[in-house]
């Protein structure tokens, strides 16, 4: 009996020893499977501060005021609307947007509910008919509806919509200013983002960021309007605070457009070009460079090149004819000389429209041929503004 339970307990040590093996086995060709982040210590190559792609790339984590500070939210206000201004592609991207958006801008076609109010249909068509009408007399005239008086509801749809997406944001006050020969009091005044903060003297508070105040649930509740421009010294610098909402009726007074609300928590808006501001700086300077090429390639200049041969007053790079000079041959482009009493016109030199130059002795002119147009710059120039298009969300023909 005891050799057979020496035997016994032998052979159920050989299958523990094979069990262990095979899970050996088992784990090493797992491992052998995810080789594909071999080089990165972690699991995700993204995450990796190894690989020297991701050496530079250390982001900090933050909230959403952080990550949109108002020193950095003022700087891409100011450079979009300079791109705006003056780079055709902003500006293309900017109302190619508006216009698919706003288009003729929103109406209202009332439709009223006759049944729940006990009217009749002949009755429900009259009431419908006659809200049209007061609302057409209200959006049609700027004196009614805008507190500038100089845009109607369907031009201030537009204006607001732009003034947000190059701001980032855009405020919209509802006044009731009652006007000699108007009908209603109701009136819109647009506030731009930077009339909406806080003064130098005030810093952020857990419920006061960027001259938006909110409750305890992170509702917005009123706003820090500035009546002047910050900016502009030469208007008035008070601040004072805004309810959003009417005290007694709730009703919305101040309306926040936004150009995208990307986080939870977050008061202000970006710009609409603040992702491609940095591409479509350089691609408005390649742009500008080879245009300038381009034009400089089209003018034809002559270069005249004096010898010792020639006669004294030539050698000397005097003037072939003088300005009162009756002479049939003597050219109608002026000619750029220089002589002994003169200082040399050498640095000073220009391509023209057929200009001519007419160099001192020893002088050799070169000739520049600078390819233009490139015939590499359209398949560039659309391959970028793809890229820009894809970060705006819109098909490269929006620009």
């Amino acid at each position: 009996m005891g050799l057979f339970n020496r035997l016994k307990g032998s052979t159920a040590a050989q299958k523990r020893d094979q069990m262990v093996r095979q899970e050996l086995e088992r784990l090493a060709s797992t491992q052998g499977r995810t080789r594909a982040n071999s080089g990165s210590e972690t699991r995700h190559r993204g995450a990796s501060r190894m690989i020297r792609s991701m050496l530079s790339w250390l982001p900090g984590l933050g909230s959403p005021r952080q990550d949109t500070p108002t020193g950095e939210r003022e700087v891409l206000i100011s450079r979009t609307r300079d791109a705006y201004r003056n780079h055709m592609m902003a500006r293309a991207a900017v109302n190619r947007a508006a216009t698919n958006v706003v288009g003729m801008g929103l109406t209202v076609r009332p439709n009223v509910d006759g049944e729940s109010l006990g009217l009749s249909d002949d009755e429900a068509d009259a009431l419908n008919d006659e809200l049209a009408r007061g609302f057409r007399l209200w959006a049609e005239d700027p004196a009614e509806c805008d507190i500038e008086a100089g845009l109607d509801f369907y031009m201030l749809q537009r204006l607001a919509f732009v003034s947000a997406l190059v701001s980032g944001d855009v405020f919209a006050m509802t006044p009731d200013d009652q006007r000699p020969g108007c009908l209603f009091g109701t009136k819109l005044q647009l506030i731009e983002a930077e009339r909406v903060g806080n003064p130098l003297s005030d810093l952020h508070t857990p419920n006061e960021v960027d001259g938006v105040r909110t409750d305890r649930l992170g509702k917005p509740t009123h706003i820090r309007v500035c009546s002047g421009y910050p900016s502009d010294y030469t208007t008035s610098q008070q601040w004072q605070w805004y309810p959003i909402f009417g005290a007694q009726t709730g009703r919305r007074r101040i309306l926040h457009l936004v150009n995208e609300k990307g986080r939870p928590g977050q008061t202000r808006g970006v710009p609409y070009l603040a992702p491609i501001l940095e591409a479509l700086q350089k691609l408005e300077r390649f742009s500008q460079a080879e245009l300038t090429a381009a034009v400089i390639s089209a003018m034809f200049t002559v270069a005249i090149k004096h010898s010792p041969n020639e006669d004294a007053d030539m050698a000397a790079g005097g003037p072939m004819w003088s300005e009162d000079s009756d002479d049939p041959n003597k050219p109608e482009r002026p000619v750029v000389s220089s002589s002994d009493d003169q200082p040399s016109d050498g640095d000073n030199l220009t391509l023209g429209e057929g200009a001519v130059w007419d160099l001192e002795e020893g002088a050799e002119p070169v000739t520049i041929n600078p390819n233009r147009p490139n015939a590499q710059f359209d398949p560039f120039f659309v391959a970028i503004v793809k890229e820009m298009g894809a970060a705006l969300k819109c098909p490269p023909k929006c620009f």
